[in-house]
């Protein structure tokens, strides 16, 4: 149980293997990790071995935290109310 002491344990003993069969029936296997360079067609079949993983950065598969999806739609809206107050109140009249 490695990983229950060290935090990226899982990421580092994540090994993938990529079989490529050509037209003439001749295979390579290719062997890649979690860590390390990646090619974008290994990228993209890692995301249906089931771990998410992103090309550059896994970021866009968490969200921040739990508050974000609340708190964003409702804090942008009441900033953009404000705003749109404060600019019809300040409007110059035409007089």
């Amino acid at each position: 149980m490695h990983y229950k002491y060290y935090r990226d344990g899982m990421k580092e003993m994540l090994t993938f293997r990529l079989w490529k069969v050509r037209e003439d029936g001749t295979c390579t296997k290719e062997e890649f990790g979690y860590k390390g360079g990646r090619t974008d067609l290994q990228t993209f079949l890692v995301q249906y071995a089931g771990h998410p993983v992103g090309r550059y950065t896994d970021l866009l598969f968490a969200w921040p935290s739990f508050i974000f999806p609340i708190l964003y739609p409702y804090a942008t809206g009441l900033i953009g109310l404000i705003l749109i107050f404060f600019g019809v109140r300040t409007k110059p009249s035409l007089h």
